[in-house]
């Protein structure tokens, strides 16, 4: 799954588990596709509006009774060759009906992403973080593109893929970067969603504006960055409000947080993150009598140039934390397993051993296995929602129906099967956003519009299998475009230096 540079490693092991580069290839998966017409772009006389209706719906839609905009070929796709759709307005037949959406094909963003020689994975690799590797994208999006496109796509419409690229060494900000990928999509390109490219609100708000929609496979923030974002669903996660919330009602209940404990908070520097720990972590601690004692701040990677700073930062809070006697600590924080790790190694080193509250945010499989030094991990626990970002082995009750009708999917298109569970990750995440993707897309029947497609997502409710949540529930609906449902409480166990279940599957949402 795509991501920007550093923040595609650190996500990554809570998202997809990877360390290493997610190196671009612009190889296709030969014979598996549909040869792939042009993609559509708005031009002078084209058919496409910029006319926005109330509720952002009408944006980029087609003017009725105007014919095909067509254009040059996008970057990543199939073929140069201009569509061949015809619009049968009136005739019965598919038609155009929006921005990206011929009588034949809908067109959505991918992005593929390089971290060759990023600091992200030097950091990974100087901190020993090892055993989460990922293999290319571009392998995974084409053999999805084709499943979809050979099991009667969307209402009989192809999927037609157009391609951008992250680059691990790209000097310029994340944020350009987003501008820069969401301008190939909507003017340089004109389509009709995203499926797995960024979680970024640069990027989300610039898509949005554009009337797109899409499926991504992690949380940017709190709710309300989550409810800003109104043509997005997302799938196996949970946004930073909810997880902080639960997270630390689960913790009070088990007794790990107790008015006897001195909490401290690593969070990331935000307005959005101080607003998802007020209304999520703080409510809950309030609720039960309870506290932060100190919170650290840690900063927003923009660029390339911000990594030492955040690593810096982590071990300013270690001193900090020790100096106070802090002996619960929390993590509210984008950055996945890899920040956890460099602060625990860091701990280590001056002899400090707190106590950790932990989330599948942040990716407790990769703090396992020798990762972290054992001596920090003793009597971690936490909450988990996403099995395979929990547990080094998972439950054979745990696993969603869908699960290897993903991994099938993978290997019968030639895709290479996963050695390490970065690369499960990896293929799972993938395989879940293009399956909800096909699934809100197809329910929004013939007339497929940014409207039909949101309503279509909210009325899914607990139809959606999803192979990376917990027996595969999830449920998605009216203001609540994050899937996940189910829960438990984790804890590390010594003896296999992992995380297990240390309670039962309940409704956290």
């Amino acid at each position: 799954m795509s991501r920007l540079p550093f923040v595609v490693t650190l996500l990554c092991l809570s998202a997809c588990g990877t360390t290493v580069p997610l190196g671009a290839q612009d190889t296709q998966l030969g014979g598996q596709g549909l040869t792939a017409p042009s993609t559509v772009t708005a031009s002078a006389g084209s058919a496409l509006s910029s006319t926005s209706g109330p509720d952002g719906g009408a944006a980029g839609q087609l003017a009725p009774g105007t014919g095909p905009a067509t254009g040059p070929a996008g970057a990543g796709t199939a073929s140069g060759q201009p569509g061949p759709a015809t619009f049968a307005q009136g005739s019965g037949k598919l038609t155009a009906s929006y921005r990206g959406v011929t009588a034949t094909t809908v067109y959505v963003g991918l992005a593929t992403s390089s971290t060759t020689g990023s600091s992200g994975a030097q950091i990974a690799s100087a901190y020993g973080i090892s055993g989460f590797t990922s293999g290319p994208d571009r392998p995974i999006q084409d053999a999805m593109v084709s499943y979809i496109n050979h099991h009667g796509g969307i209402n009989g419409r192809h999927l037609v893929a157009v391609y951008s690229t992250y680059s691990g060494t790209d000097p310029s900000s994340y944020a350009q970067q987003s501008e820069a990928t969401c301008a190939t999509f909507t003017q340089d390109n004109a389509v009709f969603g995203h499926i797995a490219v960024v979680s970024d609100a640069t990027f989300y708000s610039c898509m949005e504006k554009a009337g797109t929609v899409g499926v991504e496979p992690t949380e940017i923030g709190s709710q309300q960055a989550s409810e800003a974002y109104p043509g997005i669903f997302s799938t196996s996660d949970l946004n930073y409000t909810t997880a902080g919330s639960v997270t630390v009602q689960a913790l009070v209940r088990s007794g790990f947080l107790t008015s006897k404990n001195k909490i401290g908070l690593l969070q990331e520097d935000t307005p959005d993150f101080d607003l998802a720990r007020s209304q999520g972590m703080n409510a809950a601690l309030k609720t039960a009598g309870l506290k932060f004692f100190d919170i650290e701040r840690i900063s927003r990677i923009n660029s390339t140039s911000d990594e030492g700073t955040v690593v810096q930062q982590a071990n300013s809070a270690v001193l900090r934390f020790h100096s106070e006697g802090v002996d619960r600590i929390l993590f509210l924080t984008t950055y996945g397993g890899l920040l956890d790790a460099i602060f625990m190694k860091d701990a280590s080193q001056q002899h400090y051993y707190p106590e950790y509250g932990l989330s599948s945010h942040d990716a407790p499989v990769a703090l396992g296995g020798g990762n972290v030094p054992a001596d920090q991990l003793a009597n971690a626990q936490g909450l988990g929602w996403a099995p395979f970002t929990d547990f080094a082995t998972v439950p054979a009750d745990q696993t969603a129906p869908s699960e290897p009708k993903c991994l099938h999917i993978l290997e019968s298109a030639g895709v290479p099967a996963p050695t390490d569970r970065g690369q499960v990750n990896q293929d799972l995440l993938y395989c879940s956003s293009f399956l909800l993707f096909a699934k809100i897309a197809t329910a929004a029947g013939p007339d497929l519009t940014r409207r039909s497609f949101i309503r279509a997502g909210e009325a899914l409710g607990d139809a959606y299998d999803d192979p990376l949540a917990i027996r595969g529930a999830s449920e998605i609906g009216p203001g609540s475009h994050q899937g996940i449902t189910d829960g438990e409480l984790i804890r590390y166990v010594p003896s296999c230096t992992c995380f297990e279940p240390a309670g039962p599957v309940v409704r956290i949402r």
